[in-house]
């Protein structure tokens, strides 16, 4: 072609390779190398940017979790020690009454049989004020042991689903820095005929 007089050579357009939503300049031995290692060096910060954010909402899942735990083991404890309580009220009482009604009947009696009826009342009365005592005991600490075991169960269930998606997040951390070193690989020997 013909060049005018003072007119300007035109300018090549340097081309470009559109490659994960970011262009590219293409040079003479592919694509541009600092280009290309600028943009896996970005994905790179973007993922440990988004791994420490992952872990940090796992920690926070993960006390949330611990606290929920301790606040349920607490209101469980609470309502077993209220129920054993109401149980031993009861059970006292019942002995009580049950002593009062022999007492009744000992003092309609004659005076000789009275004073017997009444010791032989008393010793029942104080046997069974002993016995409700004794299961209200029991009670309490079948209440405590079922309560704890649960409570473990929970926390271990709790950690186990935690650490299997603690788990997973690194396999995949892991799996998209095995992909990324492949990719800047690929992309530092050039194109491939």
């Amino acid at each position: 072609m013909f060049k005018w007089l003072g007119q300007q050579p035109e300018k090549r357009k340097q081309k470009t390779k559109q490659l994960w939503e970011s262009e590219f300049s293409v040079v003479k031995e592919g694509l541009d190398e600092k280009q290309i290692v600028a943009f896996v060096d970005n994905l790179i910060a973007q993922h440990r940017a988004s791994q420490q954010i992952s872990v940090a909402s796992l920690r926070s899942l993960f006390e949330k979790a611990v606290a929920d735990a301790e606040q349920i083991s607490a209101t469980i404890k609470m309502q077993a020690q209220a129920e054993a309580e109401e149980e031993a009220t009861r059970t006292i009482s019942q002995a009580k009454q049950e002593a009062d009604e022999i007492r009744g009947k000992a003092e309609v009696a004659a005076q000789k049989e009275a004073e017997d009826i009444i010791a032989t009342s008393n010793r029942k009365a104080e046997l069974a004020e002993a016995e409700a005592r004794q299961k209200s005991l029991l009670f309490l600490l079948r209440a405590r042991e079922e309560i704890e075991r649960e409570v473990r169960g929970d926390y271990k269930q709790a950690h186990s689903r935690l650490l299997s998606t603690l788990q997973n997040l690194v396999g995949e951390g892991q799996n998209i820095a095995t992909e990324l070193k492949d990719k800047r690989r690929k992309a530092m020997g050039g194109p491939k005929a």
